[in-house]
């Protein structure tokens, strides 16, 4: 108890003069912001009583951090009218969520409304969504700015994509992420299921493929994996190889993944890696393949060396059938 009572007054002494005034200085400068005015028109408010330039520098980038509140928006095929209502309702949003981040901020409020939270804006935000939207337009909107849709479009910059197409790849990310997600978490992890969301992915894959074409289909796994960014840099000096030959190598790694998951003898492994080197040969030529098996990225299709036999995990059935009995 001694130490708690001397911990709170070394903790109230901190507190000098000077502190206590810059304080009162600080909650001066905060309880003149306004949220529903932009960054720039706040600064002229505070130049206008007076802060230096000084204070100006150390403050703006803290009401900058606050302010920037509106989040990048997909609209998919919107009509232009559905788009500026949308518009309309995150100018709305932004106005709360900037008063809720001051009011956590500074404890500063934000006129003479109720403190805002930004649980209570962003309710505000759904619930003007669902009444101003209609319900086909209310799940595009949806559709198009979920994780698994952000995460698309992400990959996909610089890659021009039709309305239909960026709607297409969207929607079928999150279905794979809605079937195959939890499989992420501990306890979804096993060969299993591991081997099932890989077949998945890869068929989720192909009907990219077919969409978009070799050349933009491999400029967006480039994005979207970062195994195949690092093998299309490995084969980047090698000529004549386009992307259709790169994707098709990409696949028979995959495949030769899968190969080997269930696989525990050592000449199994030798033959599986044997063919997997003789279909990339066709792939890349004898020199290219050569050449691509030197980098570090081609270490996956070096031959097998002779008399080399990997350690292979012994399965527990296999070691108790090895214990002897009696």
């Amino acid at each position: 108890m001694l130490l708690a009572a001397g911990a709170w007054a070394a903790d109230r002494r901190l507190l000098s003069p000077t502190d206590l005034k810059s304080l009162d200085r600080e909650n001066q400068l905060w309880s003149l912001v306004r949220p529903e005015d932009d960054v720039e028109t706040n600064l002229t408010v505070w130049r206008r009583v007076g802060v230096s330039e000084e204070e100006l520098r150390s403050f703006t980038p803290r009401l900058a951090a606050l302010w920037d509140v509106e989040p990048p928006r997909a609209y998919g095929w919107l009509h232009a009218e559905t788009v500026e209502r949308i518009r309309d309702i995150d100018r709305a949003y932004a106005v709360r969520m900037r008063a809720a981040r001051l009011y956590a901020a500074t404890g500063m409020k934000a006129g003479r409304n109720p403190p805002e939270t930004a649980r209570n804006a962003t309710l505000s935000w759904r619930r003007a969504l669902w009444w101003h939207l209609e319900p086909r337009d209310y799940r595009e909107f949806w559709m198009m700015n979920s994780p698994s849709a952000q995460g698309i479009l992400r990959c996909a910059r610089g890659i021009r994509l039709t309305d239909d197409e960026a709607r297409t790849l969207c929607d079928w990310q999150r279905e794979f992420d809605y079937i195959h997600g939890a499989m992420r978490e501990p306890g979804f992890s096993g060969p299993r299921q591991w081997a099932e969301r890989e077949e998945a992915r890869w068929d989720m894959h192909r009907r990219f493929r077919t969409v978009l074409g070799d050349e933009r289909f491999a400029m967006f796994l480039a994005e979207s994996d970062e195994d195949f960014d690092a093998m299309q840099r490995a084969l980047a000096p090698l000529e004549d190889i386009n992307a259709t030959a790169q994707l098709e190598l990409w696949w028979l790694r995959r495949k030769d993944r899968l190969a080997r998951r269930d696989v525990i003898s050592s000449e199994q492994l030798d033959r599986i890696a044997l063919a997997t080197i003789a279909q990339a040969a066709e792939l890349l030529g004898a020199r290219g393949l050569a050449s691509y098996q030197e980098s570090e990225d081609g270490r996956w299709l070096r031959a097998p060396r002779r008399g080399f036999r990997p350690k292979i995990p012994i399965p527990p059935f296999e070691i108790q059938r090895s214990i002897p009995t009696g």
